[in-house]
């Protein structure tokens, strides 16, 4: 017996369910995880601010040259962005608290949780994100604000401006993170989802379809009967075999003390998960033999008798799974032999190491049912299940789950959490790409003269789009080098939390990369190939 925190059950405690439908936990971790991605999205976004609003500096030169020969000192002129910064953060503010509102049920839908019933239910929060809001506005505006007043009226005038190396190098800068960034994220998701698919698709040692379990609550009309209840389930058409059992694999189940004879014939006390089931379970669960015998199916002839997994061999000590046919075991008031071995089964989520399982025939803790059922009807088999289910046990309603819904269920948190991840990547991508459009449109009305004098002399319009894309393929491949480092170290730690993972491929970062690059090429094609059929008189024009 333990105690713990109620309020730490469900973020920080270990998952505990019904027999017949595991319970879903939170992760601490996982909040963590989103926080730190939430956090780097709103950087992108900080960074695509301060790139947008230089990359259209130009727009508002002459404004400013204006406002300083009218006497606006720099003061003024800094106080005046930084107000433009936050106003716009505060209009976003707004905008997204009416996002929220409208998109907080399908959010909950995605988590699978209720996050929230509403948006404004606790004001503090709402004052505090409030605050972070003007924060993100002053922050982001800072660079901006010192560009712009520190424009010279008379340059600013003339509309001609020049941002200088250092100006050029910090864009830059901001764009490589933008897309180390989303990189990074791109990788993740890559890695979850393939973990994912090794984790539902790798060998689990026993077969979960087309079987039907129910729950029973150890009502003694079927427990007393059980021989009758699976003689009169069996004759069901469509019903191809039957067996009763304490639990089924990916559903909880209970430890208790045993002493096992170990290698040098000595008791010994583990505290071992255990499984009841007659002699009927393991084959229809395809769960093989590999040493001695199964049960008998009259199982009261082997009410002495246990059957133990490979992990129990490796854990007695037994140098093979022969060695512990024989042994001797003490359980509750029962002692008794070993009489066969099974091969390893995951019976807990593949996300852990098998554990050493001890399986006895003892119909005092059987309480479910398996069905298997193969039939082209599969709702017409149910319904015949339930009728003959108010004979065998009037008023006991019927309580069922399928095998590999309740073991899939297992999943479901890391399903939400790839599909969470998926959502952040799209969002920190798009707003990349937001970023690197701003650059792409500083950078091409920088050069538009440039661009004018090389039509003029007679350059290609593709020449001149790869002239003015190569330098983001630059960019975008510096972010790649210093993401794949990163990327790495973050997967390999999450994919430490399993037991039966896969390993990080070179693939991985090279889709990564490529789909980063594609993206930022669609992304700059737009200003380049508009740069590039520009009228080379219009942009060569002084007045």
């Amino acid at each position: 017996m333990s105690i713990e925190p109620l309020k730490k059950v469900y973020l920080y405690g270990k998952p505990r369910g019904h027999r017949t439908g595991s319970s879903e936990n939170g992760s601490i971790g996982n909040i963590y995880i989103f926080s730190i991605i939430a956090a780097f999205v709103l950087f992108i976004a900080c960074f695509n601010f301060i790139n947008l609003t230089t990359a259209f500096s130009l727009k508002r030169a002459r404004e400013i040259g204006v406002r300083k020969v009218l006497g606006a000192s720099k003061k003024q002129l800094v106080l005046q962005f930084f107000m433009d910064a936050v106003l716009l953060c505060l209009i976003a503010f707004v905008i997204a608290l009416a996002l929220a509102a409208l998109l907080l049920p399908l959010f909950n839908q995605l988590t699978g949780t209720i996050i929230a019933t509403g948006v404004f239910e606790n004001l503090y929060y709402i004052a505090g994100l409030l605050a972070i809001a003007v924060l993100v506005g002053l922050l982001s505006g800072i660079y901006p604000a010192l560009f712009l007043s520190g424009f010279k009226p008379i340059s600013s005038l003339k509309g001609q401006l020049a941002s200088g190396n250092g100006g050029l190098m910090l864009r830059k800068s901001l764009v490589v993170a933008q897309f180390a960034i989303s990189i990074i994220l791109i990788i993740s998701t890559v890695v979850v989802y393939n973990q994912l698919d090794f984790m539902q698709n790798q060998q689990l040692g026993f077969e979960k379809g087309h079987k039907l379990v129910i729950d029973y609550q150890y009502d003694q009309r079927i427990t007393n009967h059980i021989d009758l209840v699976k003689q009169q389930l069996g004759t069901i058409k469509g019903v191809s075999a039957v067996s009763v059992s304490s639990t089924v694999p990916g559903t909880p189940n209970n430890k208790y003390p045993t002493q096992i004879a170990n290698a040098d014939n000595l008791f010994q006390e583990v505290l071992t998960d255990v499984y009841y089931f007659d002699g009927d379970f393991l084959s229809q669960y395809g769960i093989k033999v590999i040493a001695g015998r199964s049960f008998n199916k009259q199982f009261v002839l082997d009410e002495k008798a246990m059957l133990i997994n490979e992990a129990m061999v490796q854990k007695m000590g037994y140098k093979n799974p022969e060695e512990a046919i024989g042994k001797r075991f003490k359980q509750f008031n029962t002692d008794g032999t070993i009489v066969g071995v099974v091969k390893d089964f995951h019976f807990h989520s593949a996300q852990e190491l098998v554990q050493p399982l001890a399986i006895r025939p003892n119909s005092g803790f059987f309480t479910a049912i398996t069905i298997d059922i193969r039939s082209t009807n599969m709702q017409q088999t149910i319904g015949q299940v339930e009728q003959q289910w108010k004979q065998l046990a009037p008023g006991l309603p019927l309580i069922y789950v399928f095998e590999d819904d309740a073991y899939n269920k297992q999943y479901l948190a890391q399903q939400r959490f790839g599909s969470l991840f998926v959502c952040f990547s799209v969002l920190a991508i798009l707003i990349s790409c937001l970023g690197l459009l701003g650059l792409a449109a500083f950078s091409t009305a920088q050069r538009k003269k440039e661009i004018g004098i090389r039509k003029v002399l007679g350059a290609s319009v593709t020449s001149i789009a790869a002239l003015l894309s190569k330098d983001f393929v630059r960019l975008v491949f510096i972010a790649l080098i210093v993401a794949s480092p990163l990327a790495w170290w973050a997967m390999h730690s999450w994919l430490q939390g399993f037991a039966y993972r896969i390993q990080i491929s070179w693939w991985v970062f090279v889709f990564s990369g490529s789909a980063a690059l594609l993206i930022a090429l669609l992304t700059v094609s737009f200003q380049s190939i508009k740069a590039a059929l520009a009228n080379p008189v219009k942009s060569l024009k002084s007045e």
